[in-house]
């Protein structure tokens, strides 16, 4: 039976909104878009299309797959970032657009005090689907990116990302923990940043996650044991010795877990400067210091 671009939007909606699925208008026109490689308003601009039967078989794949939990991002294979393309799949965490307002902070610090011929070395520590390095390696064409994960996975697919976006020759990929794989590389005082969304969810708070998270995305990518800034401790104080004098750190934060943090910086570490940003949802999102 022949199915045009419009019954078959308003079939998926039907569908997903019977199995309580949010956003069903929204999400059906996401994965015809996906599939017919159209934008979403040329969809209605093509309307009457008949879809293949391919084009159909897939459809009902994608909605299966959304009404079992699956993520969006993993079943269309892609999101955007801060204006890029990124693939996505279960090798890695989803980029979330809170993410966004770390980057943008980035971009902002060193076009404000550098040259655009200022060449920069920058870390990038847990890079998972590598959106963080990948995007500041794009805005600041002077940057040099160091990328670590402690998946091979997660990597292979930053590396991937890096080459869709034309950055790869910008981008070193290093496998290891925090700062591990940096030893031995006389790497010491080299960095003009630090930048980090490290894991920090709770393990007590592991059931309260939404069910699309707990059952498809990798636990090691936002589990961070009993207390929500472990891994910022841990990057902040071994930092200290890879950043520059003046060097930038960036670390982005749980929701409440940012005076915590801003009260490690100051009383104990090597940093000056402290300040919180607010994500666009008004959250105080990003903590940024500066090295003594």
């Amino acid at each position: 039976m022949s199915q045009s671009i419009l019954t078959a939007l308003n079939f998926a909606t039907s569908l997903l909104k019977e199995k309580n699925i949010p956003n069903p208008r929204s999400t059906s026109e996401l994965f015809l878009s996906s599939i017919l490689n159209l934008k979403r308003v040329d969809l209605y601009l093509n309307k009457e299309k008949i879809l293949s039967d391919k084009e159909r078989e897939k459809l009902d794949s994608f909605l299966e797959q959304r009404i079992s939990g699956a993520p969006i991002q993993y079943i269309t294979k892609s999101t955007g970032f801060y204006g890029l393309e990124f693939k996505t799949d279960p090798r890695a965490m989803i980029p979330r657009p809170e993410t966004e307002t770390l980057v943008s902070e980035v971009i902002k610090h060193f076009k404000k005090i550098k040259r655009e011929s200022d060449a920069l070395k920058i870390a990038d520590i847990g890079t998972g689907s590598g959106v963080i390095a990948i995007t500041l390696a794009f805005e600041l064409k002077k940057s040099l990116v160091y990328a670590t994960d402690i998946s091979k996975d997660a990597l292979d697919l930053a590396s991937e990302n890096a080459k869709i976006n034309e950055v790869e020759k910008r981008i070193e990929y290093f496998l290891g923990n925090i700062f591990g794989p940096f030893d031995n590389r006389n790497l010491g005082n080299s960095f003009d940043c630090i930048v980090s969304n490290p894991p920090y969810v709770r393990d007590s708070d592991f059931e309260n996650l939404d069910k699309e998270i707990k059952d498809f995305e990798p636990e090691a990518a936002f589990l961070c044991g009993d207390d929500g800034i472990n891994f910022h401790k841990k990057i902040a104080e071994d930092g200290i010795k890879y950043l520059k004098e003046g060097g930038l750190l960036a670390l982005e934060v749980a929701l409440d877990d940012d005076e915590k943090l801003v009260e490690f910086l100051s009383s104990v570490l090597s940093y000056h400067n402290l300040r919180v940003v607010k994500d666009l949802a008004g959250i105080r999102r990003v903590v940024l210091g500066v090295k003594f």
